[in-house]
């Protein structure tokens, strides 16, 4: 009774926010990137940024990468509240950029709501036959539900995490020109600081759950990742956090020499950023990043086939973008990205 009783208050505080607010904000248009067909794949140095919508992310270089877990399905609003959820796999084959020139070898997946796990077994399967997914174990159970072959496909990281500043494992990807760090983090509340979906998914699911309320999250977990020069050492260094933390969880650890390197690009989830005392200002101060991204930004109950526009009640862009500025290091840019829009980044010299 508890549990459809907190349903039935957040889906109609979420309606109503949709309902009264998605005219307000701050109207700041995305940065255009590029297309990816303008791309040269090939450039040895360059680190490139797709933005897939919500907090996926392409990110490659020279030919090899990896992905943050991607959504395109976004279910309305009543779908989530009261009905079933299901991938769209039509927008998904539509949607997912056709990138043959680079061989994707990891999904990384941040925790298990709907809005971050629900297309990643499918894109897996179709898209990204050699990837395996990297994540917590709630994340495991969920996508193991989805098809067999994907039980295989899966890396639980609880036991190799970065935790109160302390390193954890480095997992390369094959060619060992890419590695990630995960990062022990948590999530912050959605509205009202009312916190949902929480808890751990303990049993195995026959299928995909069909309730959103049913894709618990898990531990939140953050990752850094580098791109490492000719010398093996990190030329290009992000920070990856797919929800907002209370800081330092979810902060890159302290590494010794030679492993110590200013984060080049910081990629910070906007929703609801208000509901936590100085975020991101205390990652940006005391981490420094050259380049910043502001990524689930866009509201994800509205197709992404339409032009994006804020989340409602929760971006609050005209307070976020003023604070961001405030705290960002005097040589840093930031960017609010398109999604489908590339964005090129280069080493520092």
């Amino acid at each position: 009774m508890k549990q459809l009783f907190v349903r039935i208050v957040c889906s109609m505080l979420a309606l109503l926010f949709a309902l009264n607010c998605a005219g307000m904000g701050y109207r700041v248009e995305p940065d255009p990137g590029r297309s990816p067909g303008s791309v040269n794949v090939m450039d040895p140095e360059a680190v490139h940024v797709q933005y897939l919508g919500t907090s996926g992310f392409l990110i490659y270089r020279g030919g090899h990468g990896l992905l943050t877990a991607p959504l395109y399905s976004n279910p309305h609003i009543f779908k989530v509240g009261f009905g079933r959820i299901t991938p769209d796999t039509v927008r998904i084959n539509r949607l997912y950029p056709d990138q043959q020139d680079v061989k994707i070898e990891a999904i990384l997946v941040g925790h298990a709501h709907y809005d971050h796990l629900l297309d990643v077994p499918y894109v897996a399967l179709r898209h990204v036959p050699e990837a395996v997914i990297y994540g917590n174990a709630s994340v495991a159970r969920i996508v193991s539900a989805a098809d067999s072959s994907l039980i295989g496909r899966m890396k639980v990281l609880e036991k190799q995490l970065s935790r109160e500043g302390r390193p954890g494992s480095w997992f390369y990807l094959a060619d060992s020109t890419i590695r990630f760090m995960a990062i022990e983090s948590d999530h912050g509340p959605h509205a009202l600081g009312i916190h949902v979906m929480q808890g751990e998914v303990r049993t195995g699911f026959k299928r995909l759950p069909r309730s959103a309320w049913a894709w618990r999250e898990g531990m939140t977990i953050a990752y850094l990742i580098d791109f490492l020069g000719p010398d093996g050492q990190t030329d290009f260094r992000i920070h990856y956090q797919d929800a907002t933390s209370h800081y330092p969880l979810g902060a890159p650890p302290s590494l010794a020499p030679p492993e110590i390197h200013r984060l080049d690009l910081a990629i910070v989830a906007v929703g609801s950023w208000f509901q936590l005392p100085d975020y991101p200002g205390k990652l940006l101060r005391n981490h420094q990043p050259r380049n910043i991204i502001l990524a689930h930004w866009e509201g994800f109950f509205r197709s992404p086939l339409k032009a994006p526009k804020p989340i409602p009640y929760s971006a609050r862009l005209r307070s976020f973008i003023p604070y961001i500025e405030e705290n960002l290091p005097e040589d840093a840019d930031w960017l609010l990205p398109r999604p489908g829009a590339v964005y090129t980044f280069l080493p520092a010299r």
